[in-house]
């Protein structure tokens, strides 16, 4: 077969399944991270809530601190779906909660009101609790939304005391667990805006924390108190709402400190509270983090978050040993713990890939090792062990993880095309090695 052939079919992969961004360059500059090669694809995870940590996404995987979808807002339309019976719509309730600025809802009620199922609902005479409720998240809104950097449009602390004895009344009132939750949230919401940190910690402790809830709402409230403490203590509170896996988790990884890291464990009550910690600050390192993993599974061996955190070394070893080969790039996009000394890499280039080479099937050496042991997702642990021995050369081995990942039942779509991808590519044979080198 033709190189150029070769090079083209290779590349096919990438267009069957699109990373989510590519490159975002301004000028003649890109940034480390957004020219990386690799050929497994990262949303085979289905975790899109942490699209910006899928590896090198940009530099310091975090360009775009919102290109992960919020699972809450979905949640949160469904929570006011189940409240009102089914009689509005989800499409109205998302027009009125996340499309209605507060000034519109307060001029245009009666419009709203013919137009908008769910304000139609409020407006009922037997709704007047849940009516108040909304008016005053609406409130609540205005002031902490988007608030003025210049401080040109203050809300006088009157107005927030207002809204807040709205509140606490409201609460006090009624028999609602839906709207009790609610009030309480919107409590620590408004205190945390006016730094009353302690205040706000004692509403969570006493009206959020004792609730047994599935909703979103007992997350982001102490994603709120997590944010007014400085250093390990706010790290570990962002750990736990992390972990409910259910509220802002990119931010809670944005916000993680990894060089507060060994303090924040200190902290952690139990084993899977120290395991969270530490995928958390494995989620922050561009370097090589296979110890920090062999950590979590060993004290751990079914921790939800460990397909991700393997598929991101996977991915790391791909950009180590592929870029500077298949692309026009002289370096890996990143590596070791310093994004900017790619420019001294060549000094050391030949040392750097043999090293790579060693970690690649050390890492691959563990994979086939969780395959053997009682670990659940063996879909997932054949597809990465078949993608690591086509890197390594091995193809006969790949072959046989591909097959049994494909005997696997009730595969997700995107698992399935990357299993078909992995065997088009074995098809070509001899891997990547006889492609043609840009640089060359």
């Amino acid at each position: 077969m033709k190189p150029l052939i070769k090079y083209i079919l290779l590349c096919i992969s990438i267009i069957l399944l699109p990373p989510r961004k590519v490159a975002d360059a301004c000028g003649f500059y890109i940034y480390p991270g957004e020219y990386r090669f690799w050929l497994l694809q990262p949303d085979i995870v289905n975790e899109p809530d942490l699209t910006p940590f899928y590896f090198a996404s940009s530099y310091l995987y975090k360009a775009d601190l919102y290109a992960g979808t919020q699972p809450h807002v979905e949640q949160n339309i469904n929570e006011w779906y189940e409240i009102t019976g089914h009689k509005a719509s989800r499409k109205d309730i998302d027009s009125l909660l996340n499309g209605t600025p507060p000034q519109v809802f307060f001029e245009e009620q009666k419009k709203l009101g013919k137009q908008n199922s769910l304000m139609n609902f409020l407006l009922q005479p037997d709704q007047t609790e849940l009516y108040e409720y909304m008016q005053l998240s609406k409130k609540i809104e205005q002031i902490t939304a988007y608030p003025d950097p210049w401080d040109e449009q203050n809300h006088p602390k009157s107005s927030v005391t207002s809204v807040m004895g709205e509140l606490k009344k409201l609460r006090s009132a009624t028999n609602d667990p839906f709207i009790k939750l609610r009030t309480a949230f919107q409590l620590v919401r408004l205190l945390n805006f006016n730094a009353r940190s302690k205040e706000a910690e004692n509403i969570y402790d006493t009206w959020i924390a004792p609730v047994k809830t599935k909703s979103w709402v007992k997350a982001a409230a102490l994603y709120q108190i997590a944010l007014s403490y400085p250093g390990p203590q706010g790290d570990y509170l962002l750990s736990k709402v992390f972990d409910m896996g259910e509220y802002n988790r990119t931010m809670c990884l944005v916000r993680f400190e990894n060089e507060n890291a060994d303090e924040t464990i200190k902290l952690a009550k139990n084993t899977h509270e120290k395991n969270v910690v530490r995928a958390m600050k494995i989620f922050n390192c561009p370097g090589r983090s296979l110890d920090m993993i062999k950590e979590i599974y060993a004290a751990e061996s079914q921790y939800k978050e460990l397909p991700f955190l393997l598929l991101r070394e996977i991915n790391k070893v791909e950009d180590w040993l592929l870029t500077n080969k298949i692309t026009e790039f002289p370096t890996p996009a990143v590596y070791g713990d310093d994004y900017w000394s790619n420019y001294d890499y060549l000094d050391n280039a030949a040392l750097n890939y043999r090293n790579d080479k060693v970690y690649s099937k050390e890492l691959s050496g563990f994979l086939h090792a969780m395959i053997t042991s009682s670990y659940k997702q063996k879909a997932l642990l054949h597809l990465y062990a078949a993608h690591l021995d086509m890197l390594n050369k091995e193809y006969e081995s790949s072959s046989a993880h591909l097959t049994e990942a494909d005997r696997q039942k009730n595969l997700p779509q995107n698992v399935k095309t990357q299993i078909a991808i992995n065997r088009y590519l074995l098809d070509l044979e001899n891997g990547f090695d006889k492609m043609p080198n840009p640089n060359s």
